[in-house]
């Protein structure tokens, strides 16, 4: 169940862990809050001149007290006022040796001294509701936090620092200018040239429209930097699947056996390739006289296909081409086109010829056929011959930068915040174009001014304090 906030500042002064529980070097609790410098001194008796504050900014060392006054250990308080800290208010960093005794005992000894335990999320959402953050950099928090590859790292720090933040305030200022034409253009239509005025406003939507369509053509590679690329290994039984899932993850994860059917599940495991984290799945084999439990494997191997971003096709080099290799071939052709059809981007294939160690019998003018333009990469599972052209080839299934620049979105509000942007900017042009009344232009435009300004996480948000508390709730203790 989520956490319910109460968006508006908060009096109240918080603490929380805010490094991992478990033993450790040292432990950080923060403590944020008009009180925190107060019940710091209740917990943290300073080796300097009493009656003083902390020099800010700078390490203090001290003796951890307990709720009685009891001597715990040996610490280190550092003191940041506001709004110059982290929160925007006062804030107090002690740390202590990492033992989880040490941290429960001065959690409840900073609890007496007058701080409640924060809330997953807190700090950064106070920091949001005093300005430190917009909404999209409070995000990107999270995702540095959770960064699983050094692509999804720089990203979410890219977005820390502003840079999408900054792009989507750049597009909402010319919105806003365009709207502030046209209601002069409502207010005072003697002395505006409408002509002039109407073609200057549709190159403004013209201009706001592609800054948008640069993010939205970024999504698919910001979701992959931060999630992971997601990559289905198919084939019929005994091509090597299992070898070659084992052999990409350098480590034995799956069972390899000569026995068809072996994989009867799909088997996941991830590792970092290219800079990018790489989700692999190791499905069941596809052939037509399988078992019950055999062709349940199956169907899920299938369902996989219609998810993964890309998807390794693994033949046998050893053997002749079959018709079990034929009817997988076939019906990856027709999910691609069912998926074409739909609007869907189609996951790009990769044909591997596994067990290149061995002589040769496979046909290399009907692999060219199956593999209908897709590119082809001869490997052994067996001696890791050809795997690092094949993972160069997995780093390319991720998709270009074409269009995306050096920020991109990974995060479906995002999407959604700039695809209504998008929508409403079209309709004011079409509008615009047709002669409509500029009151029905104005509408369209500050409805998308609107979408941006939700994305920031203005407060004109429609529904702010359930958008708030959904994002928040995936914080962490002490962040």
């Amino acid at each position: 169940m989520s956490n319910q906030y109460i968006i508006e500042p908060s009096q109240d002064t918080i603490f929380a862990l805010s490094t991992p529980p478990g033993e450790g070097g040292i432990a950080v609790v923060r403590i944020s809050g008009e009180h925190a410098l107060s019940v710091a001194r209740g917990v943290f008796r300073t080796r300097g001149p009493r009656g003083q504050d902390p020099e800010p900014r700078k390490m203090h060392r001290g003796d951890i007290l307990g709720e009685d006054g009891e001597l715990l250990d040996d610490g280190i308080m550092v003191y940041m006022p506001g709004p110059r800290s982290y929160t925007g208010e006062d804030l107090v960093e002690i740390h202590i040796h990492g033992s989880p005794v040490l941290v429960e005992a001065l959690s409840e000894a900073i609890h007496k001294a007058g701080a409640r335990p924060a809330q997953p999320g807190e700090f950064t959402l106070r920091a949001y509701l005093r300005g430190k953050l917009n909404l999209t950099q409070a995000e990107a928090v999270i995702d540095l936090v959770r960064a699983q590859s050094r692509e999804g790292l720089r990203q979410a720090a890219r977005h820390l620092h502003g840079s999408l933040g900054e792009k989507i305030e750049e597009t909402r200022q010319r919105l806003i200018s365009v709207l502030a034409n046209l209601e002069a253009e409502i207010d005072f239509p003697e002395e505006i040239e409408e002509e002039g005025s109407r073609a200057e406003e549709r190159e403004a939507l013209r201009q706001a429209e592609r800054e948008i369509q640069v993010l939205l053509a970024g999504f698919r590679f910001g979701r992959i930097t931060q999630e992971g690329l997601r990559v289905a290994i198919v084939g019929r039984p005994n091509v090597g699947k299992s070898s070659l899932f084992n052999a990409l993850l350098g480590r034995r994860r799956a069972l390899v056996d000569r026995e068809p059917g072996t994989t009867r599940d799909v088997v996941e495991s991830a590792r970092e390739i290219g800079g990018k984290r790489v989700v692999l799945y190791d499905t069941a084999g596809q052939r037509e006289a399988a078992g019950h439990v055999e062709a349940e494997g199956m169907a899920i191997a299938e369902e996989f296909c219609q998810i993964a971003d890309g998807i390794l096709f693994v033949l046998d080099g050893s053997e002749e081409l079959g018709e079990e290799d034929r009817g997988i071939a076939d019906r990856l052709a027709r999910s691609s086109r069912s998926l074409g059809e739909g609007g869907e981007r189609t996951p790009p294939i990769v044909v591997v010829v596994n067990k290149s160690d061995l002589p040769l019998r496979i046909k290399e003018e009907e692999v060219e056929v199956i593999a209908a333009g897709s590119k082809v990469v001869r490997v052994s599972a067996l001696t890791s011959e050809g795997l690092d052209r094949l993972r160069e080839r997995i780093s390319f299934l991720a998709g270009g930068r074409e269009g995306a620049g050096e920020t991109w979105i990974s995060n479906l509000r995002h999407y959604r915040c700039l695809e209504g942007a998008a929508a409403e900017v079209r309709a004011g042009m079409r509008a615009s174009e047709r002669q409509t009344p500029v009151e029905f232009v104005a509408e369209h435009v500050r409805a998308a001014v609107g979408w941006l300004g939700e994305m920031l996480g203005n407060e004109f948000m429609s529904d702010r304090e359930e958008v708030l508390n959904e994002i928040f709730s995936r914080f962490c203790l002490g962040k």
